[in-house]
């Protein structure tokens, strides 16, 4: 008797999403080792996250300021890709022309459908350079410059 080709696809669908869900705090710590070891600057959500904790607003990607974002984002996407074991990270070039992004292929592990989840958006340095604060080795923007972004996006 012939096992069923679906099935066996089905299992194996399973199986990499499980990997995906477990290495969930291996992703943070690529992304952030990443942005540790080149002095690029956590900006946007997640720096606001750091800087009050509980009473922020839940997010899901990270918002890097960095060098080189082409470069970033290929090599964040071969490192996350490693760390589940096959293909199941993107890069691709934003609508901003200086940003590069990092996507996953959703479950249906099909590139570019409405499943797809940012991971991380590399975003070339601005100038002048924002003013930073240094925690646990990790450069984020300040909070003030964070209420000016969103202020200056609100009256936009």
């Amino acid at each position: 008797m012939k096992k069923n080709p679906k099935k066996r696809k089905m299992k194996k669908n399973l199986n990499k999403r499980a990997a995906v869900i477990i290495n969930e705090d291996k992703r943070k710590r690529i992304i952030l080792e990443r942005a540790r070891k080149k002095k690029d600057i956590v900006f946007g959500g997640r720096a606001i996250q750091k800087h009050i904790g509980l009473f922020s607003r839940p997010t899901e990607d990270y918002d890097i300021f960095t060098k080189k974002p082409k470069e970033s984002a290929k090599k964040v996407q071969g490192r996350l890709d490693n760390s589940v074991g096959f293909n199941f990270f993107y890069a691709k070039k934003g609508k901003n022309p200086s940003t590069w992004k990092v996507k996953s292929v959703g479950l249906d592990f099909k590139r570019g459908t409405k499943d797809d989840a940012g991971v991380v958006d590399y975003t070339k340095h601005p100038k002048p350079a924002p003013k930073t604060k240094v925690i646990k080795g990790i450069k984020y923007r300040v909070l003030q410059e964070e209420i000016d972004s969103k202020n200056k996006s609100l009256m936009d």
